[in-house]
Parts: C-alpha cells; sequence; structure tokens
C-alpha cells in the first residue's frame, strides 16, 4: 500500500468494507489511500481526501455543538500508537453532507476499528482506519425502543431491588436523626415542665440529658475554664482524672477539621447566632469519631461575652450509616452503568453477526436472559463473587437432562472463585458454547455429551485455572468459516475481560475449547 505497491493498492480498493489507510504522523494523521467504498460512503471525492489531515476533511457536523466524534478518533488513533494494539471504538454519529448542492447532512452511525500496520523492525508506519455503516441498525433499534425495554424489564428490576437495598440502608440514617429529635424533644420538654412547676429542674434535667445521650459543656470567657459533663468527657475519650481544659478539648479536634470548626465557632461569636458544628475527634487511645457540638454564647448587660453553654453528642453511627450508604449508590450506580453497557454491546455485536431481525430478537433474548441469569447468580452470593462450580451449574442447568446412558453433562474441578465481574463474564461465555452446542453440537442430537473440567496449577504465580470444555458424540463438525457473537466474546472478550488465552479446536465428535486464566485479586482466589 506504499508507493510502488500497486497489487497492495488494488486490494485495498477492492475491500468491501470502508477504509481509509492515514500516516502516523500525530496530530495531523494524513490520508495516504483512500479506497473506493470508503469514498462511496462518505460521498466524497479521492483528490480532495489524499495528503490532508483526517480531522480537516472529517471535522464534527459544525450545527452539533456537543458532537464528540472528532475527539474520540484522534484518542483511539493516539491508543494504537501508545499500545501497538488495535482500538475498536464505539458507535459513532457522524453526518455525511447529501450530494444534492443543499449543504444538508444525511444522519449516518458509524463502527469503527484503527488497526497498526507494523515494519519489519516492529515500527508503526501506518494506521488503517475501517469503519462500518451501522445506521440502519440504530435506526432499527430506536424504533423498537419498546420491545427492547421490555426484553430487558429483568435487568431494571434488578437495578430496583438494588436501589431498594440501598433505601433499607437509608434506614439506619433516618433511625439516627429520628433518635436524636426524639431526644432534643424530650430535653425541650422537660426543660419545659420544670420551668412551670418549679420542681427539682436539676434532677429532672440530668434524667432527660443522660436519656438523650447528651453531653453538657460551659466555657467562661474570662477564665477560659471549661466545666463539662462526665457524657462529653467520655464521647471525647477523655477518662483521665486530669482537668478536661478548653484546650484539650480543642486539641482532640482532627488537624483536617480545626480550621474549619475554629471559623464556624468565630463567626457565631461575632454574629450573636447558636454555634453547630460537626467534627471528627482522636481520641487520646487513636480512635476516630463523629461529634455534633451545638452552643449558645451569653453576654451581660453591657454586651460582653461572658460564658457559652452547650450540649455534644456522638454522631460515629449515623456517620458510618452515611458512609455505608454513600458506598452502595456508587456500587449501584456502577453496577447499572456496566449492565446497560453490556445490553448495548450484546445488541450491537448480535446485530452485526445476525442480520436477519427476526433471528436477531431470538439471539438477543437468549443473551439478555443469560445475562439475567449471570445477575441471578451474583445477587444469590451479595455479590460477593461466585464459585466456578456455581457458575458451570447455573448456566448448563437448562441444557441437563437423563436419558439411557445417565447425565448428558458432566462437572468436575476443584474449588475456584471468582469476583463478580469475571464471574459473569465467565458466565456468558459458557452461555455461548452451550448454545452452540444445543443448535450445532453435541447436545443437538441423542447420545452427545459435554463435560466441563477445570484444573489449576499453584506451582505458578499467579494460580492458573484451565477450563476445559469438551463435546462427544456430535455429528460432522467443521471449522466455521465466520466469526460470530459467540467466537468474537470466547477469543476477545476473555483475553480482554479475563486476560485469558482460549484455543478452539473443532474436532470431528465435537467442540474442544480450553481456556487458561492468570488467577489475581481482580479475578478472585484459587
Amino acid at each position: 500500500m506504499v508507493a510502488g505497491s500497486d497489487d497492495l493498492s488494488r486490494i485495498f480498493d477492492a475491500d468491501p468494507k470502508p477504509c481509509v489507510l492515514l500516516h502516523v504522523d500525530a496530530p495531523h494523521f494524513r490520508i495516504a489511500v483512500v479506497n473506493s467504498a470508503y469514498l462511496e460512503a462518505t460521498g466524497t471525492e479521492r483528490v480532495a481526501l489524499l495528503g490532508r489531515g483526517v480531522f480537516d476533511v472529517f471535522p464534527d457536523h459544525p450545527n452539533e455543538g456537543a458532537a464528540t466524534g472528532a475527539s474520540d478518533l484522534r484518542s483511539s488513533l493516539d491508543r494504537v500508537l501508545r499500545d501497538g494494539t488495535a482500538d475498536v471504538m464505539g458507535v459513532q454519529k457522524h453526518d455525511v453532507q447529501l450530494r444534492d448542492g443543499s449543504g444538508r447532512f444525511e444522519v449516518k452511525y458509524w463502527s469503527p476499528v484503527n488497526t497498526p500496520v507494523r515494519r519489519e523492525n516492529g515500527e508503526i508506519d501506518f494506521i488503517i482506519h475501517r469503519v462500518e455503516d451501522v445506521t440502519e441498525f440504530i435506526v432499527a433499534r430506536d424504533r423498537s425502543s419498546a420491545e427492547f425495554a421490555r426484553r430487558i424489564e429483568n435487568v431494571t428490576a434488578k437495578a430496583d431491588r438494588m436501589e431498594a437495598e440501598v433505601i433499607r440502608a437509608g434506614t439506619q440514617i433516618k433511625e439516627a436523626n429520628r433518635e436524636l429529635k426524639q431526644a432534643l424533644q424530650r430535653l425541650a420538654e422537660a426543660n419545659a415542665k420544670l420551668t412551670d412547676a418549679g420542681r427539682d429542674k436539676s434532677g429532672q434535667l440530668d434524667v432527660a440529658i443522660e436519656a438523650a445521650h447528651l453531653g453538657l459543656w460551659t466555657l467562661d470567657f474570662e477564665t477560659r475554664e471549661l466545666t463539662a459533663s462526665d457524657r462529653c468527657r467520655m464521647d471525647h475519650g477523655w477518662f483521665s482524672a486530669a482537668p478536661f481544659t478548653s484546650d484539650i478539648m480543642a486539641e482532640l479536634i482532627h488537624p483536617a477539621d480545626r480550621e474549619r470548626a475554629r471559623q464556624m465557632k468565630q463567626q457565631a461569636l461575632a454574629t450573636r447566632q447558636d454555634m453547630e458544628v460537626e467534627y471528627r475527634v482522636i481520641r487520646p487511645d487513636g480512635e476516630v469519631v463523629w461529634m455534633l457540638v451545638s452552643g449558645r454564647a451569653e453576654h451581660d448587660a453591657d454586651g460582653k461575652l461572658v460564658r457559652a453553654v452547650g450540649v455534644s453528642l456522638d454522631t460515629t453511627q449515623r456517620k458510618r450509616a452515611e458512609e455505608r450508604q454513600n458506598a452502595m449508590i456508587a456500587e449501584l450506580n456502577h453496577r447499572v452503568k456496566n449492565t446497560l453497557a453490556s445490553v448495548q454491546s450484546i445488541a450491537l455485536q448480535t446485530s452485526m453477526a445476525v442480520p436477519d431481525m427476526r433471528e436477531f430478537m431470538i439471539a438477543f433474548d437468549g443473551r439478555i436472559r443469560a445475562l439475567v441469569m449471570a445477575h441471578d447468580l451474583l445477587t444469590a452470593n451479595a455479590w460477593q463473587g461466585a464459585s466456578l462450580q456455581d457458575v458451570v451449574t447455573r448456566t448448563l442447568a437448562p441444557y441437563t437432562r437423563r436419558d439411557g446412558a445417565g447425565h448428558q453433562i458432566e462437572i468436575a474441578g476443584p474449588p475456584v472463585r471468582f469476583e463478580s465481574a469475571a464471574a459473569a463474564t465467565l458466565h456468558m461465555a459458557l452461555h455461548e458454547l452451550a448454545t452452540n452446542a444445543a443448535k450445532y453440537g453435541a447436545l443437538s442430537v441423542p447420545g452427545g455429551a459435554v463435560t466441563v473440567s477445570w484444573t489449576v496449577d499453584r506451582s505458578s504465580e499467579p494460580p492458573l485455572v484451565a477450563i476445559v470444555w469438551r463435546e462427544q458424540g456430535a455429528q460432522s463438525v467443521s471449522t466455521p468459516t465466520h466469526r460470530g457473537f459467540g467466537t468474537n466474546f470466547l477469543q476477545n472478550g476473555l483475553a480482554s475481560e479475563l486476560g485469558a488465552r482460549v484455543s478452539m479446536n473443532f474436532a470431528p465428535g465435537g467442540l474442544v475449547c480450553e481456556m487458561l486464566i492468570a488467577m489475581s485479586a481482580r479475578l478472585g482466589s484459587a
């Protein structure tokens, strides 16, 4: 495809997929060669493209300020130069100007792949930018949004149940706030009754304060003497017989919170408003707790600051409940985004492999059901991962039955546990193998059998898990001429998600698929 390579140029031009050959002169990425399919798809002429930077001739749509096609392409090309491997971009919306002279644009969606071309010394010489027009699929998908919504109803239900878990976790915070409000209300009621009846104020007030778990403190501004109740001292972790002074109380505040607490106290004094500040306290034994301190300043007739009185409350339990809730919300957002990304990827990849809409809906439905089954497995384990035994057993459960020769499916291997994301990926891979076996392999004929076995090599670092899918009794099996979704997922998806090495042997008796996975803390434990 370089100068003088006429045969290669003709082969490149004959490629039915639109593609261009780019120089690696970042940031320009000048166009070296462009094939006829690309010119036809984009409505451009060869003389207008050759030698020009790809971003000069294909900028984003001028009327779409939020368009990111150019920036996405640049990031992908930079990754190819950085990693030295092909980079598959997500679906890009890049409209093409009509050739009728009207200046109008036709809506277009593309699926691009950028592949490096190396010299003999290994250096990257060019980048092949290849695109596929997926506009019809995207438009059909949008028109069928109601149908897709029904298909992923189970996935959405999972997200709803996860959200319910977060709401239940938030009950702890509401309960803590409710108890605080009730305690303060009881304190106010007790104080009002004592004032009205003139009875023994100190005794009943002490009971109310203790019931509310409140600590009392008084600071004399003239002598700087701090008077603190036992509860206040204990909440700060001060069990010493030594005096509990205002300097000690300030010193126990977490260094990161001291300046904020000081500013809020000074502002309350300057504006003669009640003070309320929440901060962390490092107790003498090293434990970190949260403290809510409220107070009010008192002045004499001349306006001079006399003293401040207030209460303290240990809010550690409420704070920790908030942290747990925030962590669960973050995890929920992560899971939902991952699930929706998986659904989008499954839809796109299935549409490319199965152009017929009816066949697409059948295949898409099966893969979404497999995704739901994976979520069922992980939910049953509280999203703490799953054992390989459970993953294999649940994936193959719909295909297990008894015949005259006994079980049609055999499973064997030592204990291995995968983290949630890895378990879901492996489940989807086994689903593709089982679906293929049920259509064309050992599970499609009487007497056919499937064996799934695995071994662990703990002498290596990290340990290696070898999983073997073996079919027996299938009719004539031949190596497929077309790589569909399942093959791509097994050979590319497992490599990117689990770092697995996958080999597939279409033997006469049935498929033998071997998956070798190096375990790590991210994947699980062997």
